[in-house]
């Protein structure tokens, strides 16, 4: 039988003994083969290289490469009137009917700043961006439409990019991981530009990553004194784009593009997100991520390895929810420093009662809304989806009325509710294991969907086996008493 591309799981060994990496190509098909037997032939692969899995062996993420990324651009550039591979973020701004603001001002203004509610506001911001002229010349750019919400902003802590496997931070003062943020900008494709009449395009939304050890310090970016570079500038710019309509299971649900930052030919196209999603060398924790492949496994393409459909699309490509909750829970874990100098929600101010932080919420409120509309439209046929669109339900539930963080047991979705004797085990499952089991295969807020994937006694499932194993959690690397709490808990959980 003929295996298709995604249906080839690359399992790497670095052997600690060998001169060098040794890979290993496992191939599995999802009609023949389920998780154990790949599971049992990457076991024997590394007893035959007298390795031990425990401390050596790693399931990678699905990277993708340059030559797919490159027909992949061309394919939608085509159906959506738009050279991708020729542009730069500006232009795509341009394409979205947004001239007159240019990504550096995205990037850099204040998110207040960027959603004007009044004549007053548009007045600021048309005198801050930096093209004026251009601003003012847009007829498009209303005090009517940004009150209707044509751009939505939202600056957030982000663990899902941190390094945890880099060498610690033992700068006192410092967190041992050098937290993550994340700016997002939600941009409506407005009437008469060629994204709403050429692409048929709904909305698009950039992701702006930024890193920044010093807790006490500023963590987003700032244009330099001659404005010429920015200071802590975004390391990489992803960009969903959603269509106004597609064929369900049919054409692509959504479109990924990457730009880089501004120091590389003003945000120049890009291929890949360069980051350290895979437990890898600490001296050399990253690798490229490229688009489409590795994009689309975390966003809607799990089971599918980050392949395409039959029909060569990703119809159930989706953008994921932002989920404050679990955000808070990583602060609490893993970055103390941060949390005595900063809120999750940076523009939301310490007080969670106050109106400043409840409009931060409303915002990201929105978003989630928005986001849950769009999950629900690109759903798998079977519903081995469904478990994303209910996780964005439940926050939406929990937060309709800009609530602050919501307890972890109030969080469960599913059948089967997490109960306070389950506590601990949650909180090991939202810190090592969300990051990748909140948008691919199940979620771990899911207690019926965790005592599945765990097995029983006789049939240990992939859980338990890839914890014991070392294979998971991904990036990052437990210590043996880590370890051994976890999957005792695992293994107490009925």
């Amino acid at each position: 039988m003929a295996l298709k591309p995604r249906h080839l799981v690359v399992v790497a060994i670095a052997m600690a003994a060998l001169p060098a990496l040794v890979v290993g190509t496992v191939f599995a098909t999802e009609d023949s083969f389920g998780w154990r037997p790949l599971f049992e032939r990457t076991m024997r692969l590394a007893t035959q290289q007298k390795a031990d899995p425990g401390e050596l062996a790693h399931i990678l993420v699905e990277t993708g490469d340059a030559a797919t990324a490159d027909k992949y651009y061309a394919r939608i550039g085509q159906k959506i009137g738009f050279d991708i591979q020729a542009s730069k973020l500006d232009g795509l701004l341009e394409y979205l009917g947004y001239r007159g603001l240019r990504a550096v001002d995205l990037e850099t203004l204040e998110p207040a700043l960027l959603m004007p509610r009044d004549q007053q506001g548009l007045v600021a911001l048309g005198n801050a961006v930096e093209s004026p002229k251009d601003f003012k010349a847009n007829a498009a750019l209303t005090v009517d439409a940004f009150k209707s919400d044509i751009l939505l902003v939202a600056r957030f802590f982000a663990p899902k990019i941190v390094d945890f496997n880099a060498n610690p931070d033992k700068t006192p003062g410092h967190d041992l991981h050098k937290p993550g943020w994340r700016k997002v900008v939600r941009l409506k494709a407005l009437p008469k530009s060629a994204a709403s009449v050429k692409g048929d395009m709904e909305s698009a939304y950039i992701l702006f990553n930024f890193f920044q050890d010093d807790p006490k310090a500023f963590p987003f970016s700032k244009k330099s004194s001659d404005g010429t570079t920015l200071i802590n500038q975004s390391v990489n710019n992803q960009i969903i784009m959603v269509p106004r309509t597609f064929k369900k299971e049919v054409e692509d649900s959504v479109y990924y593009l990457d730009y880089q930052p501004f120091s590389v030919d003003r945000y120049k196209v890009g291929k890949a997100l360069n980051a350290a999603f895979d437990t890898l060398d600490p001296k050399s924790s990253k690798q490229d991520y490229f688009v489409p492949t590795a994009c689309s496994q975390c966003h809607g393409h799990d089971t599918e390895r980050g392949g395409p459909s039959d029909k060569g699309t990703f119809p159930f490509g989706k953008v994921n929810y932002l989920d404050t909750d679990q955000w808070y829970d990583m602060m609490d874990f893993d970055f103390p420093a941060t949390k005595a100098n900063h809120d999750v929600l940076f523009d939301g101010g310490r007080d969670h009662a106050a109106a400043q932080y409840k409009a931060a919420v409303g915002v990201l409120w929105k978003l989630n809304s928005e986001i849950a509309q769009q999950n629900s439209k690109a759903t798998h046929p079977d519903g081995s989806d469904a478990f994303k669109i209910n996780a964005v339900k439940k926050w939406l539930s929990l937060h309709g009325r800009g609530e602050g963080p919501a307890d972890i047991l109030q969080r469960s979705i599913g059948s089967s509710r997490w109960g306070s004797a389950d506590r601990p085990l949650l909180q090991m499952l939202s810190r090592y294991c969300f990051r990748c089991h909140s948008s691919m295969y199940y979620d771990v807020f899911d207690r019926s969907a965790v005592v599945k994937e765990k097995g029983s006694p006789k049939h240990p499932g992939p859980i338990l086996t890839y914890v014991q194993s070392g294979f998971m959690p991904q990036g990052r690397k437990l210590d043996s008493t880590e370890k051994d709490k976890l999957l005792q808990l695992l293994k107490d959980l009925h």
